[in-house]
């Protein structure tokens, strides 16, 4: 090999067994590094994140102008990737109909209906919350309500499947108090009762004499309250 190079032997096992430099010592060692990242993180850093990640993970103070010095030897560079859209423009075919046409008023109950989604910031906690509501616009009463911690299609399907399935309970109730007087509704907390017997009211106010809404604690309570008080339907003459 001496030979091929056209370099003395002496000269050679000088070389071999030569005192490396510190600096040289610690670029081979950067230059190791390099490669490494390179490899890890799939050709896409540059010579200023190069530096941070080597630096971070590795607590030491490469210089940025070192790193892109030894990165321009080694031959590697950053790969810059086309950005993929994150969102799809809308077209006039996908473009829902706009049947309201900005009339925003009913002059029926279940003439119109309008939907939204607010979102909430949790404090303290860094959660969102999302609502979504749907409202009749004959007189901005919210038809069902749906909170979760998720803003999807999922929560707009919760809330339309709310609507539904609340058709037949209204029904339920209609014939319940034809058929016994006064009903009691019972169940969870939470599972939507009160809002039933307030949407039953409002869509049913023009069949009844009086409507009464009485707030109590428990069941004794509605018990006690309900001697002095009326408190069921009563349909007119």
């Amino acid at each position: 090999m001496c030979k091929q190079l056209g370099i003395s032997h002496a000269a050679y096992y000088k070389w071999l067994h030569r005192t490396i430099p510190e600096q040289e010592s610690e670029n081979t060692k950067l230059a190791e590094l390099i490669k490494e990242y390179d490899e890890r993180f799939g050709h896409i850093l540059g010579y200023r994140r190069m530096t941070s990640w080597i630096n971070h993970f590795n607590h030491t103070s490469y210089s940025k102008n070192r790193v892109h010095r030894i990165m321009k030897k080694l031959g590697i560079h950053s790969i810059i990737r086309k950005k993929k859209k994150k969102y799809q423009s809308s077209r006039p075919e996908t473009t829902a109909e706009n049947k309201l046409k900005r009339e925003f008023n009913a002059t029926k109950p279940n003439e119109k209906w309008a939907t939204d989604v607010t979102e909430f910031k949790v404090p303290e906690t860094g959660r969102k919350l999302y609502l979504s509501v749907i409202i009749d616009l004959y007189d901005r009463f919210p038809v069902a309500y749906v909170i979760s911690g998720r803003n999807n299609n999922k929560l707009v399907f919760d809330t339309y499947d709310k609507i539904i399935g609340r058709k037949e309970e209204l029904k339920a109730v209609g014939k319940a108090l034809q058929e016994h007087n006064p009903v009691f509704i019972t169940g969870t907390a939470g599972m939507g009762k009160s809002e039933l017997v307030k949407t039953y009211a409002r869509k049913n106010e023009k069949k009844y004499t009086n409507i009464i809404h009485i707030f109590c604690d428990g069941f004794p309570d509605i018990l006690l309250r309900a001697d002095g008080y009326i408190t069921s339907f009563y349909k007119k003459d």
